[in-house]
């Protein structure tokens, strides 16, 4: 297990894709299944449930809901090959159920004490990370604090479909929303107004302040539906994946860390047991 500063110095300038579960996904997600040993793909909770569906196995899986109410969205697509990222006090059930490695991180936004007695030192220590609005700006944080480049976004549409408000793949896949929700509508991907809710528009609101701090042409919008987030690059997903380089470097040992401190191996073991134990009361 390894925090972000231990693997920051492997990824800069690796070219990373942002999978969030907007409807739009269904459009370039095979595209992205060509591609997929190219780029650094980062699931956005349960949007890994739709790249299970298409067979895509992402480098990593981020998750910052601490409620175990929503582990029956991710437990049908845990694989021990994926980095699990969350934080010392994430989704209980996932951290327990997990057999791969995991990254952990503490929130920016409202930090809180370790969880349980001893785990100050099991954890490396890691940058704080902006977590406040959705498990999508959190791996925006990480990509960019990983020094990604460029991070690349689809399914990021921050807005609502006519026909679904997730993509193919997602348990939440059908959700209707609340029929008295108020509707908004916002400047859409390809001009004309599209229509979202008040939850997706703080989120819009976010992505554009966060990305207005960093430099232009980090963050492409590869979306190809939903709202237009100002201050990213817009184009398709097979453009942007036709322009990079190639790679040749093996992105799943990027995120192996190797050495391991038995010590630390022993009391994690301990920790991941009372998890267990209390994730089933």
């Amino acid at each position: 297990n390894m925090g972000l500063r231990e693997t920051q110095e492997r990824m800069q300038k690796i070219p990373a894709v942002l999978v969030a579960a907007g409807p739009s996904l269904n459009k370039n997600i095979d595209i992205l299944a060509q591609h997929q040993g190219r780029v650094l793909i980062i699931a956005s909770g349960s949007a890994i449930g739709a790249l299970k569906r298409k067979g895509i196995t992402p480098h990593m899986l981020i998750v910052g809901d601490p409620f175990n109410r929503n582990f029956a969205e991710l437990e049908p697509s845990l694989d021990e090959a994926v980095l699990l990222a969350t934080s010392y006090y994430g989704m209980e059930k996932a951290v327990a159920a997990h057999k791969g490695r995991m990254m952990f991180f503490d929130f920016l936004d409202y930090p809180l004490p370790f969880p349980y007695p001893g785990m100050e030192t099991i954890v490396p220590g890691t940058e704080k990370l902006c977590g406040t609005a959705s498990v999508a700006t959190l791996s925006l944080d990480i990509a960019v604090k990983l020094g990604c480049w460029p991070i690349i976004f689809i399914g990021q549409d921050c807005a609502l479909s006519e026909d679904a408000d997730h993509a193919e793949g997602v348990l939440a896949h059908g959700y209707s929303g609340n029929s008295q929700e108020e509707f908004l509508w916002v400047p859409g991907y390809y001009g004309k107004e599209v229509r979202t809710i008040r939850n997706f528009h703080n989120l819009l609101q976010y992505f554009e302040r966060y990305i207005a701090s960093l430099p232009v042409g980090q963050v492409i919008n590869a979306t190809e539906g939903g709202a237009k987030i100002i201050g990213t690059v817009q184009q398709s997903l097979q453009e942007t994946l036709a322009a990079l380089p190639e790679n040749e470097v093996n992105l799943n040992q990027l995120l192996r860390c190797e050495a391991e401190c038995s010590q630390q191996r022993i009391l994690l073991q301990g920790w991941e047991k009372a998890l267990a134990l209390r994730s089933s009361l």
